[in-house]
Protein backbone atom coordinates (compact mmCIF):
# COMPACT_ATOMS: atom_id res chain seq x y z
CA UNK A 1 0.00 0.00 0.00
CA UNK A 2 1.38 3.39 -0.96
CA UNK A 3 1.96 6.18 1.53
CA UNK A 4 -0.72 8.37 -0.07
CA UNK A 5 -3.28 5.59 0.20
CA UNK A 6 -2.43 4.90 3.85
CA UNK A 7 -2.72 8.63 4.66
CA UNK A 8 -6.06 8.72 2.92
CA UNK A 9 -7.27 5.74 4.97
CA UNK A 10 -6.07 7.34 8.21
CA UNK A 11 -7.92 10.56 7.39
CA UNK A 12 -11.03 8.54 6.56
CA UNK A 13 -10.80 6.60 9.84
CA UNK A 14 -10.29 9.79 11.87
CA UNK A 15 -13.30 11.39 10.19
CA UNK A 16 -15.37 8.28 10.92
CA UNK A 17 -14.27 8.43 14.55
CA UNK A 18 -15.68 11.94 14.88
CA UNK A 19 -19.14 11.28 13.39
CA UNK A 20 -22.07 9.38 14.98
CA UNK A 21 -22.64 5.64 14.44
CA UNK A 22 -25.32 5.90 11.72
CA UNK A 23 -23.18 8.24 9.65
CA UNK A 24 -20.21 5.91 10.18
CA UNK A 25 -22.14 3.06 8.55
CA UNK A 26 -23.13 5.27 5.62
CA UNK A 27 -19.52 6.45 5.20
CA UNK A 28 -18.20 2.88 5.28
CA UNK A 29 -20.69 1.71 2.65
CA UNK A 30 -19.92 4.66 0.37
CA UNK A 31 -16.18 4.29 0.89
CA UNK A 32 -16.32 0.57 0.03
CA UNK A 33 -18.33 1.33 -3.11
CA UNK A 34 -15.92 3.99 -4.31
CA UNK A 35 -12.85 1.93 -3.49
CA UNK A 36 -14.33 -1.00 -5.45
CA UNK A 37 -14.84 1.26 -8.48
CA UNK A 38 -11.20 2.35 -8.36
CA UNK A 39 -10.02 -1.26 -8.73
CA UNK A 40 -11.88 -1.81 -12.02
CA UNK A 41 -9.44 0.11 -14.32
CA UNK A 42 -6.55 -2.08 -13.10
CA UNK A 43 -8.23 -5.12 -14.64
CA UNK A 44 -8.61 -3.25 -17.94
CA UNK A 45 -4.88 -2.45 -17.94
CA UNK A 46 -4.03 -6.13 -17.56
CA UNK A 47 -5.97 -7.03 -20.71
CA UNK A 48 -3.78 -4.69 -22.77
CA UNK A 49 -0.56 -6.62 -21.99
CA UNK A 50 -1.11 -9.49 -24.49
CA UNK A 51 -1.69 -6.97 -27.28
CA UNK A 52 1.67 -5.37 -26.52
CA UNK A 53 3.31 -8.79 -26.78
CA UNK A 54 1.63 -9.38 -30.15
CA UNK A 55 2.99 -6.09 -31.43
CA UNK A 56 6.48 -7.01 -30.28
CA UNK A 57 6.26 -10.42 -32.01
CA UNK A 58 5.07 -8.72 -35.19
CA UNK A 59 7.99 -6.29 -35.11
CA UNK A 60 10.47 -9.22 -34.82
CA UNK A 61 9.35 -10.54 -38.23
CA UNK A 62 11.18 -9.32 -41.31
CA UNK A 63 9.59 -6.20 -42.76
CA UNK A 64 7.95 -6.72 -46.16
CA UNK A 65 9.71 -5.17 -49.12
CA UNK A 66 7.92 -2.42 -50.98
CA UNK A 67 6.89 -2.94 -54.60
CA UNK A 68 9.44 -0.33 -55.72
CA UNK A 69 12.28 -2.17 -54.00
CA UNK A 70 11.30 -5.49 -55.64
CA UNK A 71 11.12 -3.87 -59.11
CA UNK A 72 14.50 -2.18 -58.56
CA UNK A 73 16.13 -5.51 -57.62
CA UNK A 74 14.67 -7.21 -60.70
CA UNK A 75 15.91 -4.39 -62.93
CA UNK A 76 19.41 -4.64 -61.45
CA UNK A 77 19.44 -8.43 -62.05
CA UNK A 78 18.25 -8.22 -65.66
CA UNK A 79 20.11 -5.06 -66.57
CA UNK A 80 16.90 -3.01 -66.63
CA UNK A 81 16.85 0.37 -68.30
CA UNK A 82 20.61 0.55 -68.76
CA UNK A 83 20.99 -2.59 -70.93
CA UNK A 84 21.84 -2.03 -74.59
Amino acid sequence: MSIKMSRKLLKEQWRLYQVPKLQQDIHKILFSLFSAKKKVPLKKKNTIIPRKRERRWNSERKPKESAGAIIAKEMIKTGGLFSK
